[in-house]
């Protein structure tokens, strides 16, 4: 997938005023998960760009030694996938520093909640949901107890949600449909897939 520069500096400011505007006492992240994951590239350069600092662990298979070490470390941001979440329900931590959490990658479930505020009940979570095709992240939500709804949120900064039929006409609410993303945060296509970048990048049918 080819991402624009500008593509990545729209996701990284809105993420620094949205995920970042709550008081912490580091802006520390983690350098745990693969360079090849478009998940990573928010622990790389957020903290790079708000004068925190990225820790890198050593290299390691064991996922569950490298959480233990982080949720036992200093490190109060993370970003993860709620398959991390469930690994991290079976090593027993009691408390953690914690402070931020960002989730994506894959659907978050009520039980992940439970096991985050359990962790650390002040714990700040934000779901976030994103195909690569639109730079990491396009919509997020706050989720604050594990009552709360599962839901992906509003579009973050200069991104626009439609909710379309199969012939590209809007929906009314309630009714399920395809979401279809535009904005700042799209991909410039796939390399080297013209066709496919013909197919799945298609004209915005509302604006001219």
């Amino acid at each position: 997938v080819m991402i624009e520069n500008d593509s990545l500096f729209n996701y990284l400011i809105w993420a620094r005023n949205n995920y970042l505007s709550i008081e912490l006492n580091n802006i520390d992240f983690g350098l745990f998960t693969s360079l090849s994951f478009d998940l990573t590239v928010t622990s790389l350069f957020l903290p790079i760009i708000c004068g925190g600092s990225l820790k890198i662990t050593n290299s390691i298979d064991d996922i569950s030694s490298l959480l233990l070490y982080y949720f036992n470390s200093n490190i109060s941001c993370i970003k993860l996938t709620p398959s991390h979440i469930s690994i991290l329900g079976s090593l027993g931590i009691k408390s953690s520093a914690t402070e931020l959490v960002i989730v994506g990658g894959e659907e978050l479930r009520k039980d992940h909640i439970t096991i985050l505020k359990k962790i650390n009940p002040s714990i700040k979570i934000h779901n976030e949901y994103g195909p690569t095709e639109t730079t990491i992240g396009c919509t997020t939500y706050e989720v604050q107890s594990s009552e709360d709804k599962m839901l992906i949120g509003r579009p973050i900064s200069n991104t626009q949600i439609h909710i379309l039929n199969d012939s590209n006409m809007l929906l009314p609410k309630g009714v399920a449909g395809e979401i279809c993303i535009s904005g700042d945060g799209l991909a410039r296509g796939y390399l080297n897939r013209p066709e496919l970048t013909r197919e799945k990048f298609v004209p915005h049918p509302f604006t001219k």
